[in-house]
């Protein structure tokens, strides 16, 4: 099965599928796949701009809401079952489970505090940056402004039994 969402700056595919082993009693073997385009963020001063004295919430002066776009996200899994009758109604089943089997670092959020200057030209006295359509990026440290502060986890492997009686 295929969904597909589409949203303003946003893109989300997701597909899973089912697949009985032929030839192999009991067994599963499920998979699915996640995209998921970047997420708009908003560009902060870092200080109160609007009169309100909260610092986190001011917007940088001219940028529009919602300009900025973060890191998108892909994911695999996969899981494999075997199940087997134990009588008329115990049942054992076992699994071994893969999450994002492809190991790939997925960005969960970005610093978007850039500072009272962002988007003022260098010749002005600002930071050089002419536009307020940024990207996250991974070479830039998590405590400067446009560095990626987090990551979904990693490659995980799980084993489980069960016991139905």
């Amino acid at each position: 099965m295929l969904r597909w969402a589409q949203a303003p700056h946003s893109v989300c595919a997701t597909n899973d599928g089912d697949v009985i082993a032929p030839g192999i009693r009991d067994v599963n073997l499920v998979g699915g796949r996640v995209y998921n385009s970047g997420h708009p963020f908003n560009l902060l001063r870092g200080e109160a701009t609007n009169g309100d004295k909260h610092p986190t919430n001011g917007r940088t002066i001219g940028a529009p809401r919602n300009s900025s776009l973060g890191a998108n996200y892909i994911d695999a899994d996969v899981r494999l079952s075997w199940w087997h009758k134990l009588g008329e109604r115990p049942n054992l089943q076992l699994t071994a489970e893969g999450l994002n089997v492809a190991n790939r670092t997925n960005y969960g959020s970005v610093n978007n505090q850039v500072g009272p200057l962002f988007a003022i030209p260098a010749a002005l006295g600002g930071s050089g940056s002419t536009t307020f359509s940024v990207h996250g990026s991974e070479a830039i440290s998590p405590s400067r402004a446009l560095g990626f502060t987090s990551v979904f986890p990693k490659r995980e492997m799980q084993l489980g039994i069960r016991f139905d009686f």
